[in-house]
């Protein structure tokens, strides 16, 4: 029987470390202070997981988790968890990055950006 092997099983520490920057630690007891649409990473058992966006915050139970590209639902379990480590970006620092691109690219459209050579 085949062992299954995920995308991020091969990802490095450093590759690891660049997706989980802007993402910010989250101690159990603010896990309740999770919301629908905060994108969260995670460490189950030691291993890396890419996560996806917060559907439902069933705390203390579980958390059910969606990935908007395929549609997939999945949770990950809280009451059970031994060795989880949470990392949310909230919705509220999602926006805000989004502002910002908008804001660049508005000034690009005007042709106040100039590239470096």
């Amino acid at each position: 029987m085949p062992t299954y092997k995920s995308m991020q099983s091969d990802f490095s520490k450093d590759t690891i470390k660049d997706k989980l920057k802007d993402f910010k630690k989250l101690t159990p007891d603010k896990w309740n202070t999770i919301e629908t649409g905060d994108f969260l990473r995670y460490f189950s058992n030691g291993e890396f997981r890419s996560g996806g966006h917060v559907k439902l915050n069933s705390f203390p139970d579980y958390i059910v988790l969606i990935n908007y590209q395929n549609k997939a639902t999945w949770c990950v379990q809280l009451k059970s968890a031994t060795e989880l480590i949470l990392y949310v970006k909230t919705t509220k620092k999602i926006k805000s990055e989004k502002d910002k691109m908008k804001k660049v690219y508005e000034l690009y459209k005007q042709g106040k950006l100039t590239t470096k050579s």
